[in-house]
């Protein structure tokens, strides 16, 4: 079992454990199957894709995260109760400026009929789309304005989603030990009812907050549009590497 404590930090936002310190940066992005794990030494990290989501929409961009585990808890599968216990604790200014990465100019990772982009935009925009052979899922798509202060009621409380046939399979990886119906959105047989959902399109719903917690990984605010169809973590973690591979995608400016 995982815990961890949220304390004030000015060095960006960073996983702490004993004298170890991981930061929790694209550079130490190590594992994307089922969810994003960082790992520096033989300090590792996983699932921090809901946490990550939560300190963008509370607009926090350094803390100290002290943790025991390897997992960050999953809670109810959603970002929401990080949001409120972030909107409980409050936030305080830093002396230092807050950056922000403004696209530049498009950049697309595709796999097969998967793709993800990052083109350019005035504000931050999500625009995601799945597609499962699934009746109770089928295609669905979703679309926000990411703002500050936790404004986006559309998809903060979306949980996460998988398929009853892969839970056995994560266990024996030893990942999703906490998943439960509470927690999780699980999909068995087309003649099997569907889970009880928050929203008539959930799943897709938690997609764009998946993809939220993936570019987090940048480590600065956003400018500009993200559009991805049938993307997930390592899809994602392509797209980001080729947007810093070359200076003429991004620009860092301050907010």
């Amino acid at each position: 079992m995982s815990h961890l404590s949220i304390l004030p930090g000015s060095n960006g936002l960073r996983f702490i454990q004993g004298t170890s310190e991981l930061p929790a940066r694209l550079d130490f992005l190590a594992d994307t199957d089922y969810s994003n794990t960082l790992r520096l030494n033989d300090f590792e990290i996983s699932t921090v894709e809901h946490l990550l989501a939560a300190f963008y929409l509370c607009g926090i961009t350094d803390a100290d995260i002290e943790i025991k585990g390897s997992e960050v808890p999953i809670l109810d599968g959603s970002a929401r109760p990080y949001v409120e216990l972030l909107k409980e604790a409050g936030r305080s200014p830093l002396e230092k400026h807050a950056l922000c990465l403004r696209i530049m100019r498009s950049v697309t990772a595709r796999r097969g009929d998967s793709f993800a982009r990052l083109e350019p935009s005035l504000d931050f925009e999500l625009e995601v789309s799945i597609d499962y052979d699934h009746p109770k899922i089928g295609r669905q798509s979703f679309s926000a304005r990411v703002g500050e202060e936790c404004r986006n009621e559309d998809f903060v409380s979306a949980r996460t989603f998988g398929f009853l046939e892969d839970e056995h399979k994560l266990h024996s990886l030893g990942l999703a030990l906490g998943t439960s119906a509470e927690n999780t959105l699980l999909f068995s047989d087309a003649k099997s009812p569907a889970p009880e959902m928050r929203y008539v399109d959930e799943p897709v719903r938690h997609k764009a907050l998946d993809a939220l917690g993936d570019l987090s990984l940048l480590g600065f605010r956003i400018a500009g549009r993200y559009v991805a169809h049938k993307a997930g973590h390592g899809l994602n973690a392509l797209l980001l590497r080729k947007l810093i591979r070359e200076r003429e995608n991004y620009q860092i400016e301050y907010l």
